[in-house]
């Protein structure tokens, strides 16, 4: 499931306040949204940003699901019971995508790529499948059902097909970052449609960067919280992203792949902060899909900070001194 925002649902609050150095940043659509990258300003500086989105439209090209002809999008065109040969990123990312299944208690599914598309929710022909069609799929929905071998990849079956949206934007950020580490930029920050990296410090300063977190509840420039962070990501998984209404009921895009429909719990939004984007992507998305309680097991098993908004306003944070203020 694809977690797309009109421009991000979290972002950077105050980029820098010295008024004796500059940076230049580079924003473009792509990877399914809008990406954008901030660096100090140097004379390599806007090179070094065309090698990014340059890398950004490589990778989109590897693990788009609707792109015709992107290599995932072809995998799922392939006949079942086959084995297909595929990059390196792409069986990598698979083989991530199946590890984090079962350390999700199955909430994050890279299998249920086909119950994606019977809803098709943010795209011009979403509906409410048949309820008939939803399990015909759901049996299929896992990553039980993907094989990996060498360096090829089977599905066991037509109904199952790969979705890498919850997972392949934090594995582009943890990229690019990897890209400007290398050219050593020690200060940026990324922002590949909600999911941000914070490199280093805060522009010119030796201080930690201060990330807003969305109000599930308002517009989407209001800020609900703000967190420090250093060398970390930030990424929200919402039901307020992509939604609509059919017969007076609202339908959102965050599916259940043990139920085949839209998640139902008390949970508005779930906020993750890790070194790693790509870990902070699955989570994101298996916490909100799991509720407070399941995630709370879940979340023991790794050193990240969680925070959670709740559809009655409150919130609920594994570690609150990540908060600036109150």
């Amino acid at each position: 499931m694809k977690k797309i925002v009109l421009f991000c649902f979290i972002w950077l609050l105050t980029f820098f306040s010295c008024t004796k150095h500059e940076t230049i940043s580079k924003n473009e659509f792509v990877i399914g949204t809008i990406c954008s990258i901030q660096i100090p300003k140097t004379p390599e500086a806007e090179k070094i940003l065309d090698k990014c989105f340059e890398e950004l439209r490589r990778l989109e090209m590897i693990f788009s699901a609707h792109d015709d002809k992107a290599e995932l999008a072809l995998l799922n065109k392939s006949a079942p019971h086959t084995f297909v040969t595929v990059s390196d990123e792409l069986y990598e990312l698979i083989d991530i995508a199946k590890n984090f299944s079962i350390l999700t208690d199955y909430a994050f599914e890279p299998a249920i790529g086909h119950l994606v598309n019977l809803w098709s929710i943010g795209f011009d022909d979403e509906k409410i499948p048949e309820s008939s069609e939803i399990e015909a799929t759901l049996e299929f929905c896992s990553s039980e059902y993907l094989r990996l071998e060498g360096q090829s990849v089977m599905r066991m079956s037509e109904y199952c097909q790969v979705d890498l949206g919850a997972i392949a934007k934090g594995y582009a950020t943890d990229h690019i970052a990897s890209i400007l580490r290398a050219e050593n930029i020690e200060s940026a920050i990324i922002n590949l449609g909600g999911n941000i990296l914070a490199l280093g410090k805060k522009f010119f300063s030796n201080s930690a960067w201060s990330i807003g977190l969305r109000d599930p509840a308002g517009t989407f420039d209001m800020t609900k919280k703000i967190v420090a962070v250093e060398n970390k990501s930030v990424v929200t998984s919402g039901i307020y992203e992509r939604f609509f209404f059919e017969d007076g009921k609202r339908y959102h895009h965050v599916l259940d792949p043990k139920t085949g429909y839209p998640v139902e719990n008390e949970i508005a939004s779930v906020s993750i902060i890790a070194d790693s984007s790509t870990l902070a992507d699955v989570l994101a998305t298996a916490c909100l899909i799991l509720g407070y309680e399941k995630s709370l097991s879940v979340l023991s098993n790794f050193d990240v900070v969680a925070v959670f908004f709740f559809k009655d306003g409150s919130i609920q944070a594994t570690d609150e001194s990540i908060f600036i203020g109150d």
